[in-house]
Formats: C-alpha cells, sequence, structure tokens
C-alpha cells in the first residue's frame, strides 16, 4: 500500500502512466489499477494520471508481478 506519511514530490520527478509503462515495461492500464488501488502513488490532473519512477520501482521491488496469480 502507499505510504501516505512521504509527501515531498517535486513535479519533476512526475511521470505520465503511459511514461511509466514505456520505461518500465509495465502496461498502462495496470499501473492505472494500482493507481486506482493505491498500491502506487499517483495523482490525476485534468484527465492525466501521474505517479514517479520511484514509485513503480518500489512496487517491482517488493516482488509484485503483474498478471494473473497462480493457481
Amino acid at each position: 500500500m502507499v505510504d501516505e506519511t512521504d509527501s515531498t514530490i517535486a513535479l519533476t520527478d512526475l511521470i505520465t502512466l503511459g511514461q511509466a509503462s514505456e520505461e518500465l515495461g509495465l502496461s498502462q492500464s495496470h499501473l492505472a489499477l494500482l493507481v486506482r488501488t493505491k498500491r502506487i502513488r499517483g495523482w490525476k490532473i485534468g484527465k492525466t494520471w501521474l505517479t514517479t519512477k520511484e514509485a513503480v520501482l518500489t512496487y517491482l521491488a517488493l516482488g509484485s508481478k503483474p498478471g494473473r496469480k497462480k493457481l
């Protein structure tokens, strides 16, 4: 889950979900799901969703893998 205690994000650190998708290899729709479910930190400005590269890398470092879970 997202740690809401750290609120210091520079505007220069923000990237769109599309940019994060291209750079980090996750689909844009999966990133949107992670933001909506508060698994990674994100913000919506107008129609554009934003996150930070660090937020996505932290999520990936926790060992979370996208896709269906094996039974």
